[in-house]
């Protein structure tokens, strides 16, 4: 059961990279990226979104949104603690550049709250 109340959270929103087609793309964050994290880092709650069109003309191309919450703000802080450590800092990154583009990511510290 989730406990109330508020909590950090950081939400990421990127495309896919043209380089790969949606299957790889898809495989790779939802096979083998997904299951990382949850592995690695001292997530709360771990969702999910998959973006497959626009609703108006001008806006940006996503493909991927992912809303990770973390138990304190220290854990969101300290790369040690959110990683597990700088060896699995390096293993997830190198997952997570298996299937986005650190360039084209959007990454945004927020405040989740449950009521």
């Amino acid at each position: 059961m989730q406990r109330r109340g508020r909590r950090p959270a950081n939400v990421t929103t990127f495309p896919k990279p043209d380089a790969l087609d949606f299957e790889t793309f898809y495989a790779r964050w939802h096979g083998s990226h997904g299951p990382l994290s949850l592995l690695l880092h001292p997530l709360t709650r771990y969702v999910r979104n998959s973006v497959f069109r626009a609703l108006t003309p001008d806006a940006p191309v996503l493909h991927a949104i992912v809303s990770e919450s973390m138990g304190s703000c220290e854990i969101a802080a300290d790369p040690d603690l959110f990683y597990s450590g700088p060896e699995n800092r390096k293993r997830i990154v190198k997952d997570l550049l298996s299937f986005a583009e650190v360039a084209t990511m959007s990454s945004v510290p927020m405040r989740e709250y449950l009521f």
